[in-house]
């Protein structure tokens, strides 16, 4: 599979759970469009997903709950205030979201880093996430 993929191919190969590489970017990317291709079923579309991918590379542990929804949150609030024609012109338009510490301005440390974060979403406690 070449480097980046496009959008279609991007998600076709995470829903079929077949990237062998996920990316940040890719998790935006994919975020991005899920938020706007599956309407409400978007977020337990990621989650599955990231599930997958994980449990496929052996690494179920790796998946983490709250960084997944906080994550898509971030991205649904963003697609709402920006159109764009692809993934990739959105990211280009929010390289804030490129920023894999963007959480931190939400979560402090010892939540985001615990147990009940990583098996469920837990709720922020420095500031609340965006709606769309």
């Amino acid at each position: 599979m070449p480097a980046t993929l496009d959008d279609d191919a991007l998600l076709a190969g995470f829903t079929a759970g077949r990237l062998r590489a996920f990316s940040h970017d890719d998790h935006v990317r994919v975020a991005w469009l899920l938020c706007t291709r599956a309407d409400a079923d978007g977020l337990d579309a990621m989650v599955a997903g990231i599930r997958a991918l994980a449990a496929a590379a052996g690494l179920e542990r790796k998946f983490h709950a709250t960084r997944t929804v906080a994550w898509y949150a971030l991205v649904a609030a963003a697609a709402t205030r920006t159109p764009a024609a692809d993934s990739t012109e959105f990211l280009a338009q929010h390289p804030d979201l490129r920023d894999r510490a963007a959480l931190d301005r939400y979560y402090s440390p010892e939540r985001l880093r615990s147990t009940a974060a990583r098996t469920a979403f837990v709720a922020p406690d420095l500031a609340p996430l965006p709606t769309v």
